[in-house]
């Protein structure tokens, strides 16, 4: 068969080839930015393995999926405070300070004072077996001071497990930490040690990246990828010039006996904290963002609590009442759960009410929480004395009765919201309260509901 080229169009990368006979042959032949074939013996193509491992995700699925995001987090105009508990967490003067301008949040220790500052977000995220968990976190550890008596740290953990970027004392460190045992043990790896690319650290000779990363005073983006299952590998690395490295793997399967890590359902924090020896230093708290990897369902418990024929009394025009409320149970502080519905019902004569749901408002009266059967949840129902101020508004809508036949009404609301249970760095629950204010008379009678999915 002799083939022969012809007819090529004007525009060079739309060549065709055509048999002796005439007929046109189709086919894909790989071209290199002129247009001009590659790939072949005096053309061979240059593939590129700078991204290298990063190809694949945690579980060796090839990173060609759209990436569900869980979780995101960005400081334009403020620190994120209803994302983030940021709390002087012991010793004294400390510092948290936002800056709109640099769009992070810089902590601080004072000079030869012990203190420790946590940012933290309030919501741990939630991990689905078999699926990989990408985590993106963005800051500058040494932004100034460190060394003697200052550790700093970045990731996806808390005071009990979790994985993480840590600064001790002037050596890169990355590290899990783990109450498999009952007892907090972190299993900490040094820049000299990492075991696949040392980036540069003077006494590790694996650098196949041939980066050198200066973290002493720099930005950086770190990612953590894992997969759990209780045993599984996670891989620690930084992106420098749009390009991933890995730097080092926990390898947990076929090594351990039992799970590495208590849960893999965690929060990002920051945190920074001097002994009482150490230098006047800081740490910024800039981006980040959690992602589920080869998409996320969710599947989950639906779950309703209610008034149950108990009236709640709105005594008097104008003031926010506790209708039904819910939190996570103190045991379930790591699970995720979803508010999907809302359903209230007023029951009394010619009242206008309005329903609010309430973000962890203050509720006055210390309300009775009761645990629900089978739940990662707690919940109570209202009284008169429990009256709401404060909180965050997620949702709202209004009921009005007439008289006689039409004396009473009803309202529900599907409900989509980013503001989710979850706890403070202290272990405080936030609250989901549904209220309700009377708008036209005192004593307005009403009943609701909670309806929301619980993902464990």
């Amino acid at each position: 068969m002799t083939l022969t080229k012809s007819r090529e169009s004007d525009q060079k990368h739309n060549k065709r080839v055509f048999l002796a006979s005439g007929e046109p042959l189709e086919g894909v032949v790989i071209v290199d930015k002129n247009g001009d074939q590659t790939g072949t013996p005096l053309t061979p193509l240059t593939v590129s393995t700078a991204a290298g491992l990063f190809s694949i995700d945690a579980f060796a699925r090839q990173r060609m999926s759209q990436p569900i995001t869980i979780f995101d987090s960005k400081q334009l105009h403020d620190n994120s405070p209803l994302s983030w508990d940021d709390q002087e967490v012991s010793g004294g003067s400390t510092t948290s300070t936002h800056s709109a301008n640099k769009a992070s949040t810089t902590m601080g220790v004072a000079l030869n004072t012990a203190g420790r500052r946590v940012r933290q977000t309030f919501r741990c995220f939630n991990y689905q077996p078999g699926k990989s968990q990408l985590v993106f976190l963005t800051g500058t550890l040494g932004l100034s001071g460190g060394g003697t008596g200052i550790t700093r740290y970045m990731g996806y953990f808390e005071d009990s497990n979790g994985i993480y970027f840590k600064d001790n004392e002037g050596t890169n460190q990355v590290g899990i930490r783990s109450n498999a045992t009952g007892s907090v043990v972190d299993n900490v790896v040094s820049q000299d040690s990492w075991n696949v690319d040392g980036l540069g650290h003077a006494s590790n000779s694996l650098n196949p990246s041939g980066v050198t990363m200066d973290i002493t005073d720099k930005s950086q983006i770190g990612f953590i990828d894992f997969e759990w299952l209780g045993v599984g590998t996670v891989g620690i690395g930084f992106v420098i010039n749009r390009i991933p490295y890995y730097v080092h793997f926990f390898h947990h399967a076929n090594i351990l006996s039992g799970v590495y890590m208590s849960s893999p359902n965690l929060p990002l924090r920051y945190e920074i904290e001097n002994d009482g020896t150490g230098a006047a230093s800081t740490l910024e708290h800039i981006c980040g963002t959690v992602i589920s990897e080869g998409g996320q369902q969710e599947i989950g418990v639906d779950r309703n609590s209610s008034t149950d024929n108990t009236q709640v009394t709105c005594a008097t025009v104008g003031v926010l009442y506790a209708i039904k409320g819910i939190r996570l149970k103190s045991n379930h502080l790591d699970d995720t759960v979803k508010v999907l519905k809302v359903a209230l019902s007023l029951q009394s004569a010619s009242d206008d009410i309005e329903w609010v749901l309430m973000f962890d408002p203050t509720i006055a009266g210390s309300p009775t929480w009761n645990a629900e059967t089978n739940s990662a949840v707690e919940s109570f129902t209202g009284a008169t004395a429990n009256i709401i101020t404060n909180g965050s508004r997620m949702d709202a809508g209004y009921v009005s009765t007439g008289s006689g036949q039409n004396a009473s009404g009803g309202s529900s609301s599907n409900i989509t919201n980013a503001l989710l249970l979850g706890s403070s760095i202290a272990k405080t629950p936030t609250t989901i309260v549904l209220c309700a204010k009377s708008l036209t008379s005192v004593n307005a009678i009403v009943e609701g509901g909670i309806t929301w999915k619980e993902l464990t």
